[in-house]
């Protein structure tokens, strides 16, 4: 598994090394529960009331539109891996890493495709490999063109390398990308099992799908660093759900299980990204 958690490691890291970051279930922060008050409560019940029963052309087309006037995003993944036996339940000895992962970005501009590109963004991870616990935070900006990195909790200090990198693979907008690509590609359009399904609940439209499925889970998988052994997709059991707001048509929050086995060796990984606040920040303070 050596290899495999250095994958891991490598794509949930962060920053200029790249930063796995995404797919974690949904809710309210306790921020956000602090200043809710009952009339917005009112206000978002009436507005998802307006949005219900759409169809899924439509569904796909107001989520378009929401990303389109992306301007900032905050989010949280987490994600455990665990080495599991033949009957998936968690080996006591056996290898287990979680990732928590705070992200806020700032957009500005859009790319070929009209999608928003990143001006800032800045990370916190913590990882718990087999009982070690280390944390790191990265922030870059585009506007200065500078980068800093923090692996020691000293505080940020200025990156000096020569590239500088912020596409990381928790960015909002590439998630939302990808995830309209699953629902638009000719590849998936022509295999209808092959795509997400579209269900329908009080407050948001969810996009699921469970079983085996190699073309999807190639599509998300460097996103979401999902599978630890890339030829063998085909033989992963995954369970993926999006969830959309009808308040605004944001991610509210995707979720992931899967089963996989690598040289003799079974694990299950679970993984939860929260978007906790959309078009919210006019900076980072961390920063």
């Amino acid at each position: 598994m050596e290899q495999g958690e250095n994958m891991k490691r490598k794509k949930l890291l962060t920053l200029l090394l790249s930063t796995s970051l995404i797919f974690s279930s949904v809710g309210c922060t306790s921020t956000q529960a602090k200043t809710s008050s009952s009339t917005s409560n009112k206000t978002t019940q009436s507005i998802a009331k307006q949005n219900n029963n759409l169809t899924e052309k439509q569904v796909l087309e107001k989520f378009k539109k929401s990303v389109e006037n992306l301007k900032s995003v905050t989010a949280n993944y987490k994600i455990t891996v665990n080495e599991v036996d033949k009957n998936n339940k968690v080996k006591q000895n056996g290898t287990k890493i979680q990732y928590d992962i705070l992200s806020k970005v700032i957009y500005s501009g859009k790319d070929k495709d009209n999608y928003p590109i990143i001006e800032q963004i800045y990370d916190k991870s913590t990882q718990v490999v087999d009982g070690k616990k280390t944390q790191t935070s990265s922030y870059v900006n585009q506007k200065t063109k500078k980068a800093y990195y923090d692996a020691d909790g000293k505080g940020l200090k200025e990156y000096k390398g020569k590239e500088l990198k912020t596409e990381t693979e928790s960015n909002y907008a590439t998630v939302a990308k990808m995830f309209l690509f699953t629902k638009t590609s000719a590849d998936f359009v022509k295999y209808p099992k092959a795509q997400l399904q579209m269900s329908e609940t009080a407050t948001t439209y969810d996009f699921k799908f469970k079983g085996k499925n190699a073309p999807l889970l190639y599509a998300i998988d460097g996103l979401f660093g999902l599978a630890i052994d890339i030829q063998a997709l085909e033989k992963i059991d995954i369970d993926v759900t999006y969830k959309i707001s009808k308040k605004d048509f944001s991610i509210v929050e995707v979720t992931h299980s899967l089963l996989q086995t690598s040289k003799d060796k079974k694990y299950q990984s679970t993984g939860k990204y929260t978007v906790t606040s959309v078009n919210n920040i006019k900076a980072i303070d961390e920063a």
